[in-house]
């Protein structure tokens, strides 16, 4: 990926046109984003800067997005 260049974690157990969802029901997810690496000369020290939800469920999952020194720890959903 290039700087300025974004990924994502999506993760939902439908996909259909319906828009009232139970958010509750959505089951527990996490993943870990490592901070970008290369060997590449002058191509090292990326860093994740941004992470943020989008779409018709911000605020709804219970996201949880922890730093750490190589990158983020992140959650979503329900146990």
């Amino acid at each position: 990926m290039l700087n300025k260049q974004v990924g994502f974690f999506k993760s939902y157990n439908w996909n259909n046109s319906i828009t009232n969802h139970d958010y509750s029901k959505q089951p527990f997810s996490q993943v870990f984003f490592g901070n970008p690496t290369s060997k590449t000369k002058g191509a090292s020290g990326g860093k994740i800067t941004l992470i943020y939800e989008a779409g018709e469920c911000v605020k709804k999952l219970n996201l949880k997005a922890t730093q750490t020194g190589k990158g983020y720890q992140i959650q979503a959903g329900f146990k």
